[in-house]
């Protein structure tokens, strides 16, 4: 919500759309795939798988239109926040092209989109904080709401990752 205040504020569609398109599309496709969800626990293996993907579609098409504003608006930057979501948008591109290979091919496959599902949205996360810390969020958020958020962003990124680790593991 703090990404999306700020894009109204700054009027910085790129905030919001790679915020939302990460943090909380793919973060629930992740989750949804996961058996204690909440809400995706009644729901047949199917149904989640289809959730999956619908959510990470949703996700990377923010994700894009997003990085496109940005690119095309100021360029590609050469600090943290600029490497680490150059890495992550193409480490998520990458799992999204062995994604139905492996939903169709098998257990490799599936381990394969796992392994490069869990960098995509840990380099996510470092994108995420490190754009906390950039000068023009900083001036208007202040820095106790940059630390309350990154500590945040940490907790969830730990257990969206290491429920996906164990999970993986126990297909092994």
């Amino acid at each position: 919500m703090t990404a999306l205040f700020y894009s109204l504020v700054k009027n910085d569609l790129h905030a919001s759309l790679c915020a939302f398109g990460f943090h909380f599309f793919a973060a629930e496709a992740i989750l949804s795939l996961n058996y204690a969800n909440g809400w995706s626990t009644p729901l047949r293996l199917r149904h989640r798988r289809f959730a999956h993907v619908f959510l990470q579609i949703c996700g990377l098409t923010c994700v894009f239109i997003g990085t496109v504003v940005i690119v095309t608006s100021k360029g590609v930057s050469g600090r943290v926040h600029g490497v680490a979501s150059l890495a992550a948008t193409l480490l998520a591109c990458f799992t999204f092209l062995v994604g139905p290979w492996a939903l169709l091919k098998g257990r490799y496959l599936k381990l394969l989109h796992t392994t490069f599902g869990i960098p995509t949205f840990i380099m996510s996360s470092i994108s995420l904080c490190s754009g906390l810390y950039e000068s023009d969020f900083m001036n208007w958020s202040g820095s106790a709401v940059v630390f309350i958020l990154t500590g945040f962003i940490i907790f969830y990124t730990s257990f969206i990752v290491a429920s996906s680790f164990i999970k993986c593991m126990m297909r092994i």
